[in-house]
């Protein structure tokens, strides 16, 4: 399996591992994030999609490696209801919380090196759809012998 599959893996099983988020999450891996609009009427949907390896240098003994993935949280919500969006937020917020400076137990040699929120809300998603979605892209970097 590659680094970037391990490393998709391992922040879904950090994820559902708990303590639980509020509102509760079940983070899946996928390819591609396609969900049917008629499958979001009650829920929350957390992908986590392999976006990136780019090599960012490294010594003799090997290259370092950055691993780049791409979390996006959906949910259903009216665009006006600012009070859901700002759940919303916060959740995302949490989970970037959750992975700062973590470790991941399915990529032990792998460590955080930043994480981005864009967009923080897709307004194209919000406006044509009345879905809330967002994307976080975490970073990890490890060592390739």
């Amino acid at each position: 399996m590659s680094d970037l599959a391990q490393l998709a893996d391992a922040i879904v099983a950090e994820l559902n591992a708990g303590p639980a988020f509020d509102p509760t999450i079940v983070a899946v891996r996928k390819s591609v994030p396609v969900i049917e609009l008629s499958k979001m009427a009650d829920g929350i949907f957390v992908s986590v999609i392999p976006r990136s390896i780019t090599v960012a240098g490294g010594t003799r003994a090997g290259a370092l490696v950055d691993l780049t993935v791409d979390i996006g949280v959906q949910r259903r919500v009216d665009p006006a209801d600012d009070a859901a969006i700002d759940e919303m937020l916060g959740l995302v917020q949490a989970i970037g919380e959750r992975l700062y400076n973590r470790r991941l137990a399915g990529l032990p040699g792998a460590n955080y090196v930043s994480a981005t929120n864009e967009p923080a809300i897709a307004a194209d998603h919000l406006e044509r759809f009345k879905v809330f979605t967002s994307v976080l892209s975490v970073t990890y970097r490890a060592m390739r012998i």
